[in-house]
């Protein structure tokens, strides 16, 4: 089998004065970093349940 070649007009090397550069690789930012504590709205408090029903899994 012959080796395969690269033509000069498919170099990569080869740069026409005709073409203009390649745009440079799309680099995805980053999403900024996520606050310790997120701003979230807080829910009003519970009324406070008489003893006996407490749940202690409510909180």
């Amino acid at each position: 089998s012959k080796p395969v070649v690269a033509e000069p007009v498919t170099s990569p090397d080869t740069t026409s004065d005709d073409e203009p550069p390649p745009p440079p690789p799309v680099v995805k930012k980053a999403p900024p970093p996520r606050p310790a504590e997120a701003p979230r709205p807080k829910p009003p408090p519970e009324p406070k349940k008489d003893i006996s029903d407490w749940d202690p899994n409510s909180d």
